[in-house]
């Protein structure tokens, strides 16, 4: 976990069914038509592993060898990220923490109207999505979905890949 900064964002290839339907919606609606990673969260402590995430239950401080053991993820960094840009996309999420999963954000994404059609309550993407806009790495959240993320970070010379494969083996 020494691999990782405060401010760099992971992703999870989930293989469970709820993934599994997540990956069909998000290839669905993408435009290369694949897509690999459903689950997102931010690294808020530098090599502790410590996470903000949503996760089935409610959103808060994680740890990721804890909650995502032996799970495929990649870790990004933005060349741009500082303490400060932390602060601030900190600042814009963390109403968020303590909040109950928004699982009827789901249906919305499954139809197409997330972006559009929007309370308080975030999934992961819109949270990870939320802080790197504050932190100005990208812009807009609402209706982000994980695919999204990693397709913008593939072709995105600003951001590099920390890491990619089970988090045991950092």
């Amino acid at each position: 976990m020494n691999k990782v900064k405060s401010g760099d964002i992971f992703l999870l290839a989930g293989s469970g069914w709820l993934d599994k339907i997540i990956n069909f919606f998000q290839a669905l609606y993408s435009g290369d038509k694949r897509s690999q990673f459903t689950h997102s969260g931010i690294f808020i402590l530098d090599g502790m592993g410590y996470t903000f995430e949503t996760t089935y239950w409610r959103t808060g401080q994680h740890n990721l060898l804890e909650e995502h053991p032996g799970s495929h993820i990649k870790i990004l960094r933005w060349k741009g990220m500082n303490l400060p840009r932390v602060l601030e996309g900190f600042e814009a999420v963390k109403d968020q923490g303590g909040r109950i999963y928004p699982y009827h954000r789901l249906a919305l994404f499954a139809l197409g109207l997330a972006r559009w059609i929007h309370w308080k309550g975030m999934v992961c993407s819109e949270i990870v999505a939320c802080f790197l806009a504050a932190a100005g790495a990208r812009e807009g959240y609402w209706g982000i979905n994980v695919d999204q993320l990693n397709d913008d970070t593939d072709i995105n010379p600003e951001w590099k890949v920390v890491y990619e494969g089970k988090p045991r083996e950092m």
